[in-house]
């Protein structure tokens, strides 16, 4: 399966990842976002492959979907 990533700075100077499902919606987001954050915060969509087998998939998440729950 194929995701996009969009990494950028919010305005708090926070760094925030998006996934997105497709590469047309990736497109649209980029463009919201370039318009939201000034254009030099915004990463262009990063296509990334997926695993989508059960014990791949939840290797590639643990490694790469993190959270900063404490």
């Amino acid at each position: 399966m194929r995701l996009y990533l969009i990494a950028y700075i919010d305005k708090d100077n926070g760094n925030c990842r998006e996934w997105i499902g497709t590469q047309a919606d990736s497109k649209r987001r980029y463009k919201e976002l370039c318009s939201e954050y000034e254009r030099f915060n915004v990463d262009k969509p990063i296509p990334v492959d997926v695993p989508t087998a059960k014990p791949a998939l939840l290797a590639w998440l643990n490694q790469n979907c993190h959270t900063d729950n404490g």
